[in-house]
């Protein structure tokens, strides 16, 4: 007797994958925004329902380096990122 699995699984299985992919990509787009803008492991972890350690580990790897920032003002305490 051979088995028979119903295709139809597999396409849902296949869809939800891709849907899966996006999501993770949006989110971790997201999260590289929010640490863009100083936000913290912190926070993230907690918008993330999950420890500051838990969110770091999980995403700190996948984050682009923080551009390289130039002083403005040479007498205030004022930055900006450095021209390429």
């Amino acid at each position: 007797m051979k088995l028979v699995v119903p295709t139809h699984y597999l396409d849902e299985i296949t869809t939800c994958a891709r849907g899966r992919a996006m999501y993770d990509n949006l989110l971790v787009e997201t999260i590289q925004k929010a640490r863009d803008n100083a936000v913290s492991w912190e926070r993230i972890g907690e918008a993330l329902g999950v420890s500051r350690q838990a969110a770091t580990q999980r995403y700190q790897k996948l984050m682009r380096p923080a551009p390289p920032l130039r002083r403005v003002a040479a007498d205030k305490d004022i930055w900006a990122e450095a021209d390429g």
